[in-house]
């Protein structure tokens, strides 16, 4: 969009505005069209006590003149949460781990667990996980069971069948990854229990 050049009739500033707002725009800034607007009334700043006007559609509930009065004020409300939350503070309270307390050092990282702890943690989610998923694979077995005899008791006791030539195991993490691994190799599997597996090997061989 092409934006044409005006005059503020405050500073005389040239400013750029929009073709659609060419008539109705008069102030470069908004500093300026406050000086031209009446204030309904005048309050008082709670900290430095200088005069703050108010304008019509403004808020009523103004208690400083800037953010830095504001600041001020509430350093001198609460001394205390001054300290408390600085970095300098914080940085001589030592930061300690949450699982044996002891001190980790204050870097630039938000570590909450020293490294010996966070090994122990990792391994013990990742073997929950990974019991998760094995339990989801052998629900998945269960549904389908045995081809051969539709034993479908207990998941654990049912085996993919290679019938074309072994390339891979497949694992659960194949299944629960739904990866290359497991397309081809379900492809050339059929799913058995334990005694029709063994009875189809031991034929094979005689």
């Amino acid at each position: 969009m092409v934006k044409l050049n005006k005059v503020c009739i405050v500073c005389g500033k040239a400013y750029h505005v929009c073709p659609n707002r060419i008539q109705l725009s008069k102030y470069c800034s908004r500093g300026c069209q406050n000086s031209k607007r009446k204030p309904i009334k005048y309050t008082k700043c709670q900290f430095c006590g200088k005069r703050i006007p108010i304008y019509y559609n403004t808020r009523n509930t103004k208690k400083w003149c800037s953010s830095v009065c504001s600041l001020k004020a509430f350093h001198k409300k609460h001394p205390g949460r001054r300290k408390k939350y600085s970095k300098r503070f914080r940085a001589k309270i030592p930061k300690l781990c949450k699982s044996c307390g002891k001190d980790i050092g204050r870097g630039e990282n938000n570590y909450q667990y020293c490294k010996e702890c966070g090994t122990k943690r990792y391994s013990i989610n990742q073997s929950a996980s990974q019991r998760k998923v094995r339990e989801l694979f052998r629900k998945y077995k269960e549904k389908r069971g045995c081809k051969l005899c539709s034993y479908n008791d207990y998941g654990g006791s049912l085996d993919f069948h290679h019938k074309f030539g072994k390339d891979r195991r497949i694992l659960a993490s194949d299944w629960h990854s739904k990866n290359n691994v497991w397309i081809e190799e379900s492809k050339k599997c059929i799913l058995l229990c334990k005694n029709c597996h063994y009875e189809l090997h031991h034929k094979g061989r005689s």
